[in-house]
Formats: C-alpha cells, sequence, structure tokens
C-alpha cells in the first residue's frame, strides 16, 4: 500500500524546492502551510479520481500527469511558442483552451491503456525515486539553513564594526530610486518634458546620453552594483546567463560592502520580484530597516504562474504588483527621513514603468496593458510619482545628501537603433566635484565608481564602457558592441 503514495512524494518536490531555494526569504509558516495545502489538493485528488478508475495507480498517474501540467505547462508553453509581440491576455485565453483539451486527452490515454502500460510497477519506480530526491533537497535545505545562520552572526559583527567608525557622521546620505525599464530622455518618443522640467527645478544634473551596459535587469543591475561586468564577477557567465546565476551577485555586492563598512544604516525597498536581495540575509534585521512585499501566502503565488489555477485565482499577478507598487512608493516617502546620526543608504528598485501598465497618467485603470501608448502614460504616472518622492525627500535629507534616479534598462523598441541601452540618470548634490566629474554618457558599471571616487575619497578606475546584448529567449549573451550617438 505504501506505493500508492507516491504521488505525495512526487507532488511536494516542488514545495521542498521552493523553499530550499528561499531560505531567509520564506517563512517557516508559509512553509507548511504550503505543504498542508498541497497535501489536501494531492488527497482529494488521487481519490476522486479513484472513484473514477477504480483502480489506485491509474488514479495516481493521472493526478500526477494534471498536476505537473498545471505547474508547469504555461512556463513550457509561453517559453517555447508564445509571440511576445502579442498581448498575455489573448495568450492567455488561448493557451487555457489549449491546456484543457491536453489535459483530457492524456488522462483519457492513460485510462484506457492502463492495464498496459505496467502502473504498478511504474509507481513502485517513481515513489524510491522521488524518495532520493526528497533526501537530497532535505540536505540542501539543512546546508541552506545553517549557511543562514552563520550569515546572521557575521552580519551581527559587521554592524558592530560599521558602529565604531567615527567617520559615518560625516558622510551623506545616499537615496538610490532605480525605475526599471525608464528610457529616460534619448529619443523624443518617450520624452516627458514635464519631469524633465520637474527635475531641473529641484536641482538634479540629467545626463541625457546616460547608458546600460545589459539589455536586462538581472545583468545590469548586479554588474551595476558590483561595479564591474558580469564576465570579471563569475567566469560561468561569459557566453550565458540565467536569473538564477546572478541573484546572489545583486544580494551581495561591493557597494552594500562598502557603505557597510563606512556605518551605514540600510532601507531596502523592492517588490516581491527583487526580495533576493534578503536571500542570504546580506542586510540584517537587527539593527537596520528592512522592507519588502511578500505574497500572502508562497504558494498561492507559484500557482498563479501555473496554468489552470489562473481560472480559479481571482487576484491575480497585475492586480498583485499594482498594489505592490503603491505600497512601495508610499513606504519610500515613510521611511524617507533619517532619524539617527548614522549615514543612511536609501535603496528602491521599482518594477515601473516596466510593463504591464497598470494605469494611464491620471491613475485610472487601463486594459491594454503592453502597448506603446500604455507605456507612455503609464510613464509620465511613475514620473509624477518620483518627483513626490523627491519632493518628499528633500523635506527631510541633510544637507549633504545624494539622490540617483536611474533605470537599469529601457524598452527595446523596434523604431529606433539599441534603444533598451538609452537610459534615466538624474542625480543630486551639493558635492561639486562629483556633478562635475559625472560625465553625460556615464554607463551604470561606472556609476559608482564615480561616486565613491569622488563623494568618499576612493580611487576606482574607471572601466571602458562595453555594451552586451542579452537573448531573453535562451539568456545567451552576445559579443560586446559600440552604441553610436546621434
Amino acid at each position: 500500500m505504501i506505493y500508492y503514495l507516491y504521488p505525495f512524494l512526487l507532488c511536494l518536490i516542488p514545495v521542498h524546492a521552493l523553499f530550499g531555494q528561499n531560505i531567509g526569504e520564506i517563512s517557516p509558516k508559509h512553509y507548511f502551510q504550503a505543504l498542508g495545502l498541497i497535501g489536501l489538493i494531492i488527497f482529494a485528488g488521487c481519490f476522486g479520481l479513484y472513484l473514477i478508475t477504480n483502480d489506485f495507480y491509474t488514479a495516481d498517474a493521472v493526478f500526477c500527469l494534471n498536476f505537473f501540467l498545471i505547474l508547469y505547462a504555461n512556463y513550457i508553453f509561453v517559453k517555447f511558442y508564445t509571440n511576445y509581440q502579442c498581448s498575455r491576455i489573448s495568450t492567455k485565453i488561448k493557451f487555457t483552451v489549449y491546456f484543457v483539451i491536453a489535459a483530457i486527452f492524456l488522462s483519457s490515454l492513460i485510462i484506457y491503456f492502463s492495464k498496459y502500460l505496467f502502473l504498478d510497477i511504474l509507481g513502485k519506480i517513481v515513489f524510491y525515486t522521488a524518495l532520493v530526491i526528497n533526501f537530497f533537497i532535505f540536505l540542501d535545505i539543512v546546508n541552506q539553513s545553517s549557511r543562514y545562520k552563520r550569515q546572521k552572526v557575521e552580519n551581527k559583527k559587521d554592524k558592530i564594526d560599521a558602529e565604531n567608525n567615527e567617520k559615518s557622521d560625516f558622510y551623506p546620505d545616499v537615496y538610490h530610486i532605480l525605475l526599471d525599464s525608464h528610457p529616460g530622455f534619448y529619443f523624443e518618443k518617450y520624452r516627458d518634458e514635464d519631469f524633465r522640467t520637474g527635475l531641473k527645478k529641484r536641482g538634479f544634473l540629467i545626463c541625457d546620453s546616460a547608458k546600460s551596459n545589459y539589455n536586462c535587469t538581472h545583468l545590469s543591475v548586479p554588474s551595476m552594483l558590483n561595479m564591474d561586468y558580469m564576465s570579471n564577477l563569475q567566469k560561468d557567465t561569459i557566453h550565458h546567463c540565467e536569473p538564477r546565476q546572478a541573484w546572489h551577485l545583486y544580494s551581495k555586492n561591493k557597494v552594500f560592502d562598502n557603505l557597510k563598512k563606512m556605518g551605514y544604516r540600510f532601507c531596502i525597498i523592492t517588490d516581491k520580484f527583487f526580495t533576493n536581495l534578503n536571500k542570504y540575509n546580506y542586510i540584517p534585521p537587527d539593527g537596520y530597516i528592512y522592507t519588502d512585499f511578500k505574497t500572502e501566502n508562497y504558494i498561492l503565488n507559484l500557482m498563479h504562474y501555473s496554468s489552470i489555477f489562473r481560472l480559479f485565482i481571482k487576484r491575480t499577478q497585475y492586480r498583485n504588483f499594482e498594489s505592490d507598487i503603491t505600497k512601495i512608493i508610499d513606504s519610500y516617502k515613510k521611511h524617507a527621513k533619517n532619524e539617527t546620526n548614522k549615514p543612511l543608504f536609501h535603496y528602491m528598485h521599482l518594477l515601473a514603468p516596466h510593463p504591464p501598465c497598470y494605469v494611464d497618467e491620471n491613475g485610472n485603470s487601463v486594459e491594454d496593458n503592453y502597448s506603446s501608448e500604455s507605456f507612455i502614460s503609464y510613464q509620465k504616472y511613475i514620473n509624477k510619482q518620483t518627483l513626490e518622492i523627491v519632493d518628499c525627500i528633500k523635506s527631510n535629507m541633510k544637507k549633504n545628501s545624494i539622490i540617483i534616479i536611474h533605470s537599469d534598462h529601457s524598452l527595446d523598441d523596434k523604431e529606433f537603433e539599441n534603444t533598451a541601452y538609452h537610459i534615466l540618470l538624474a542625480v543630486y548634490s551639493d558635492n561639486k566635484k562629483f556633478v562635475e566629474k559625472l560625465p553625460d554618457n556615464c554607463s551604470l558599471v561606472n556609476l559608482y565608481r564615480y561616486i565613491f571616487n569622488n563623494c568618499f575619497d576612493k580611487n576606482y578606475k574607471y572601466l571602458e564602457d562595453k555594451h552586451y546584448k542579452v537573448s531573453m529567449l535562451t539568456y545567451d549573451i552576445g559579443s560586446e558592441f559600440k552604441i553610436t550617438e546621434k
């Protein structure tokens, strides 16, 4: 009878793996909540199918087929067949029909040919295979947990060392605002003159020809925060780099290292896409400000990205992210004031105006989430919010504070060549040396080199500006190329 239980071992693997990969980000409460929810679904599904098939092994096989279809079929469909120029709404409707047809057809085949498939033997093989996989995932969870605890101890030591730094009172507060996919002012099509004028009036230097070194977030941001190219930071990413290979360089980086050693407190505010900043517990919660917005239930968030669950979960990812963006902006304003003598590093990565576009420039909801017109209007809305944030910062900040507003990449517009590399970059500082030295065509890999050299008396060598195109389908990194100015 024990072999009938293989669906429990097999279908709980994704939950264990999700928790193991996100120690410190997913709480044990959510982990056990997810295990209980999935366990209930497995029991109800297998027992319900048994009433139809009158055979446990057939019921188990049909359930496992549909469970993994539900979990992964949508990802496979989007990965290999979706035309990314089409709206996701029409793709989603079309795929739901395909999914239901495929699920019914494959399930019918298993039921019809069950007597010829040796499902009892296959069930025993899957049982032991799943048992071994769960065992190694459990060992990985134990290893990740012990590393998590060690890093908490190390971070407490770093905190004590930082508190002993007597110069910390004289360092400027740094407010870093990253607006994902903002195209800046280089192309007239996307230029928001009201935003440009608003920044100028508030004393910002605008680098009209600023550039990203990569056309995607998962390489651009780690490269910027480590002040180097990915090929130098991690040798196995010279030609190919998936997001999971780069996240650890986002959460543990040279910029944060330098600031920690100088006694900075941290306020990190990001949406759920970037909670990996806390994955390695780089910024300890004890003594530092840390704010992020997680989903109420991680397993529901995981299910949402599957296929058929979209039909049952009314709270869509779009509404979740729209709500998150509002919370993030409000939280940034709330925490903009540094109430201690220690210098503050205030970092916000906002997944906006990155599509999908939730509202127009007046804050009204829009249905056409991916058109060029909706993006331009959404960008204007985010620009207005950004100016409000700047006003909030300037009303509370110390005199020598630095405000950095930039994007990690732009949009890949077919009308213009290399659109994705021309980005927003605007800085505010009363440090004339820094403002005068920052070039109009500064690329992100050198941004913090200019900041540390001119505001903290460091001596970093400036790197040659290089640009790489990354395929968002294969994550292959192309060879270096030059971007010509207008």
